[in-house]
């Protein structure tokens, strides 16, 4: 199946513990700093031109030094890129949660619209957006994972789950959602209980009264039964997102639930009539929970803010009424109260009765236009190791007015157990979008397009973990991982994808794995233009991840452009525990395999590592231009990029294949006399009639005859006998 988007990385610590699932993931990440998006604002208006001097932060009443700080203004020009380069905290990320339980369906369709409204042009590019549905049948369900591709938004908003002629895919991680509109999970609202069969009677007055008080009871408890599940099962978004740096905006788009269940009747008729009845004496007259609510069901509200709390999400309540359809009447003030009470204690904003998003939540954008990301190592980490760490941010000196808005706190790893599958997949995506490097199972990777025939280039997407990678990991019986390759455009957009879980069985690939490791071949279909690929490989035993990024360009391919493609060297590919992409993708190749010459297959190396002096076989590749037009030149790199001094490559034959448009050389490349080391091969072709000069590089490695890999220069490699 083809996926999603991946990266890795996570350097601050906001964690909780797991919600308990069949499925686990064990998460070995240590707190090295601890990172505080801090809003301020006075008069509503965001702070500008503070310094870390202005700040002073608390770990539970212990004074903090703050050790790293950047200011992040998504109002300037040019912030995009900014965001980009910052740490995945500092971006603002946004879910929209689309309550199926408490709001009439026709206005859940109106308010899809007014929500992609406001993600299409009031939301900054480098914003993340997720989707969600709450139903009390099933809790709160993540359509789509945190994501900057707005395409995706819209196909998850979208009444019909389309996009165009876009396949539908799922994605493990859910950067990609599949054909499921979210309308088709719309339940029947609730009504309240009947008073029962009068059996025709018409009773007295007094009867008549006390029937509506038994029938007020028994809605009532109904009532109570379905904020008990909103409370219960409302939560587990907050424990989903608490994993997540950054604060998570939850905009809940819902008519709200009764609090009189919570905080008893505010209908002052009723109040009065009660008060009444306990100056004549008459205490049966009285319901304690109409008239002071339910202390259980206040408990278990107080409870589910506290998680939003400590998960640093406040809740957006945005009151829906106004979106129904004609034939049904607004939603009353108690249900608007119930919102009021959500956004309230968790540092949001309540919006009732809005007819343009964009409009009602301008103010709340621009707040969190400016956010300051204050970092600390914890003084005593040691302290509190298992529990919840508050803190406090205070600005020196602040004029009055001035209201500084930060999480609450955060748990150390010690806290945080294990991660739910669920937890693992929304922490790997956001690791994705920061691209910090990790302590996973780290895998170098060589993507290069080929050209197909078809408006796509083939890119097929190498990845090798070595032995060493492996060394640290108990094996076990089995090995299971989890490959995810992502190419994003510029905007953040998932171009294409692909996915692959892979179970190694360490009785046969044992020893092949210990002294060697892994070679995995995958692809992705790309139309010409830069991309961003983004390769994760996750553990599936522990859940740890590693990234690799790599700027990726596919060139045009046009017959008057020459391209130059990477060198490559051939090994052999009995030396690696090989797997190869299944499925439908494997299906998708261009004219024939491009990795041959003279007619021979061969499997190309990620990242060689070689002996000084060491010859070697290397095949060279570009389009469009005949041997008679094209000069061949080639420079070594050092890890300072200055060009290591003499001349290290020979082309030994050329051929054109007409077939797929490429000229291919074999040479032979002879390892400079050079330390171990990090380096890169460079190679640039000159097209003598145009004056086009292009090239291709590589990264390989010297080091020690144990370290370095057998490559020789195979028995079909031209003029052998010479060299």
């Amino acid at each position: 199946t083809r996926r999603g988007f991946v990266g890795v990385a996570l350097l601050a610590a906001t964690f909780v513990p797991s919600i308990g699932t069949a499925e686990e993931y064990t998460d070995s990440t240590s707190v090295v700093v601890v990172e505080v998006p801090v809003n301020v604002t006075r008069d509503g208006e965001p702070v500008t031109g503070l310094t870390a001097e202005d700040f002073e932060i608390t770990d539970e009443g212990k004074k903090q030094t703050i050790s790293g700080f950047d200011v992040l203004d998504l109002r300037e020009e040019g912030s995009a890129e900014q965001v980009r380069q910052m740490g995945v905290a500092a971006r603002r990320h946004f879910i929209f949660v689309f309550d199926l339980s408490f709001s009439e369906p026709n206005a859940i369709a109106r308010s899809r619209q007014a929500a992609l409204d406001l993600v299409r042009t009031s939301l900054h590019p480098t914003d993340l957006t997720a989707v969600a549905t709450y139903s009390n049948r099933r809790g709160p369900q993540v359509v789509l994972n945190f994501t900057a591709d707005r395409r995706q938004v819209a196909h998850a908003f979208s009444p019909l789950g389309l996009l165009g002629d876009t396949r539908a895919i799922e994605d493990p991680l859910g950067l990609v959602v599949r054909e499921t509109p979210i309308g088709d999970e719309l339940e029947d609202l609730p009504g309240d209980n009947p008073g029962g069969d009068r059996g025709g009677l018409a009773p007295a007055a007094e009867v008549e009264e006390a029937l509506a008080r038994m029938e007020g009871e028994s809605a009532r408890v109904d009532l109570k039964q379905r904020v008990d599940i909103f409370t219960s099962t409302f939560g587990f978004l907050a424990d989903l997102l608490a994993p997540l740096d950054g604060r998570k905006h939850v905009v809940f788009l819902s008519e709200g639930f009764d609090a009189s269940a919570l905080y008893g009747t505010d209908d002052q008729e009723r109040i009065a009539e009660m008060q009444q009845a306990v100056e004549f004496g008459q205490f049966w007259e009285i319901d304690s929970e109409e008239r002071f609510g339910s202390t259980e069901a206040l408990g278990s509200v107080n409870g589910l803010l506290r998680r939003f709390r400590e998960a640093d999400a406040p809740i957006h309540s945005i009151d829906i009424s106004g979106l129904r359809s004609d034939t049904g009447p607004a939603a009353s003030g108690g249900r608007k109260d119930g919102l009021f009470i959500l956004s309230r204690e968790t540092d949001g904003e309540f919006y009732s009765n809005y007819s343009d998003l964009s409009a009602a939540m301008g103010e709340m954008l621009e707040r969190t236009s400016v956010t300051y990301v204050l970092a600390f190592q914890p003084s005593d980490p040691g302290r509190k190791r298992d529990r919840f760490h508050r803190l406090k941010v205070k600005l020196k000196d602040a004029p009055r007015g001035t209201k500084v808005s930060h999480r609450e706190g955060y748990l150390p790893p010690g806290a945080l157990g294990t991660l739910s599958t669920a937890q693992s997949n929304l922490r790997a995506a956001q690791q994705m979008h920061s691209g910090r490097p990790s302590d996973g199972i780290a895998a170098r990777v060589l993507a290069m397009p080929i050209a197909s025939g078809r408006p796509e280039a083939w890119v097929p997407v190498m990845l090798q973990i070595p032995a060493s990678e492996l060394a640290a990991v108990p094996l076990g019986k089995e090995l299971p991982l989890e490959i995810y390759a992502y190419a994003m455009d510029s905007e953040g957009g998932v171009v294409d994808h692909f996915a692959e879980a892979l179970t190694l069985d360490i009785g046969k690939a044992g020893e092949q794995l210990k002294s060697t490791g892994i070679k995995y071949f995958g692809h992705l279909d790309l139309r010409p233009g830069e991309y961003a690929l983004r390769v994760m490989v996750r553990d599936g035993r522990t859940g740890s991840t590693s990234v690799a990024v790599e700027p990726l360009t596919v060139p045009a391919f046009r017959d008057e452009t020459l391209t130059v493609l990477p060198p490559l060297f051939p090994e052999s590919a009995e030396r690696w525990v090989t797997v190869i992409e299944t499925g439908e993708r494997a299906a998708v190749r261009p004219v024939h395999y491009p990795f041959l010459f003279k007619g021979q297959s061969f499997v190309p190396a990620v990242f060689p590592v070689f002996q000084p002096e060491q010859l070697v076989a290397v095949s060279l590749m570009a389009t469009r231009p005949s041997e008679d037009w094209l000069e061949v030149g080639s420079m070594v790199l050092g890890a300072d990029g200055a060009p290591v001094p003499g001349t290290f490559l020979r082309v030994l034959e050329r051929e054109r294949d007409e077939v797929d448009g490429l000229e291919r050389m074999i040479s032979a490349f002879e390892v400079p006399n050079l330390p171990s080391g990090e380096y890169e091969l460079v190679v640039t072709m000159s097209d003598n009639r145009t004056g086009d000069v292009e090239s291709g590089t590589l990264p390989f490695a010297v080091g020690s005859r144990s370290d370095a890999s057998t490559f020789t220069l195979p028995p079909w490699v031209p003029g052998l006998s010479e060299l």
